[in-house]
């Protein structure tokens, strides 16, 4: 997700992923796509309503985990989950306001939750031949009941469905954090899509395990390192980021609509209806990584 700033207060870790999962899947949909999103970090300046109430779920789910370690954070700036919200939040009253009813009500619902959190909102990194591969992970918990890792992704959705499951079991994210925590020492048992929905005013939430893919898994590496070696090389050969191949296939085939930068490439809209947001300005943008 990306990540909410008040002016320069460090609300995530290291800024925003140095390139990961949704890196790579935006590549593999379309060159054009990844250089407008992941290089040039444009964003749309009128956010649609449920990345925006999300990622305010998220900050204030990371704050409430992130209370629980034996040490706060260095991003740790606000008081708690709901002063994050609030404050990032400002800018959009009603969506803060949904966000906050969410995040209460997932507080009622787990209250006497058995997770234990480990990391929160941690970017575990990687090399391959052709740079830096990171995936940053919601929550890493310990299940006291069970004892057991647990790796955990938060979604806020429009409904709860039993064909989530088997929707993750081959996603890119799912399978990367898994890998990379445990190369970096952490015994994974079980990966989990902590979901809630932004309904009003009785939000609904759970749990899914998700069956990781073993023929998946076992090919992530391989996989991953062809696209990174695949981006390396489509940079080299079109430098201009506004210059990409693209693939006018992807532009309307997608589960949420058209493609954010449609208007981009067909010459609808102009650079005025997007933004690049602080993080990047001022984080690893300025410092060229």
């Amino acid at each position: 997700m990306n990540s909410p700033r008040r002016a320069d207060s460090p609300v995530w870790p290291g800024g925003p992923s140095l390139n990961g999962p949704h890196a790579v899947g935006a590549f593999s949909l379309c060159p054009q796509l990844h250089a407008f999103a992941h290089e040039l970090h444009l964003r749309p300046i009128v956010q649609k309503p449920a990345p925006a109430i999300g990622t305010l779920v998220h900050a204030g789910l990371a704050y409430y985990y992130a209370a629980g370690l034996a040490q706060r954070p260095e991003w740790f700036v606000y008081a708690d989950g709901f002063e994050a919200i609030r404050v990032l939040g400002e800018a959009t009253p009603e969506y803060r306001d949904t966000a906050l009813n969410v995040f209460a009500a997932y507080l009622e619902r787990y209250r006497d939750d058995t997770w234990h959190p480990v990391l929160v909102e941690h970017q575990f990194v990687v090399q391959f031949a052709h740079g830096p591969y990171s995936a940053r992970t919601d929550l890493l918990a310990f299940d006291r009941a069970t004892g057991e890792y647990v790796l955990v992704d938060h979604k806020i959705l429009r409904s709860l469905s039993d064909s989530i499951p088997g929707k993750y079991a081959t996603d890119r994210q799912m399978l990367t954090g898994l890998a990379i925590s445990r190369a970096c020492g952490y015994n994974v048992s079980r990966v989990v899509i902590n979901a809630g929905t932004r309904e009003m005013p009785y939000p609904n939430f759970r749990r899914y395990d998700i069956p990781i893919n073993a023929e998946a898994f076992a090919r992530l590496g391989a996989d991953t390192a062809y696209y990174i070696e695949a981006m390396a090389r489509v940079r080299a050969a079109y430098p201009d980021p506004l210059n990409r191949p693209r693939n006018w296939d992807a532009c309307l085939n997608r589960a949420y609509g058209e493609c954010e930068f449609y208007s981009l490439c067909t010459g609808r809209n102009n650079w005025h209806d997007f933004h690049v947001p602080a993080e990047y300005l001022h984080g690893r943008k300025a410092q060229g990584t």
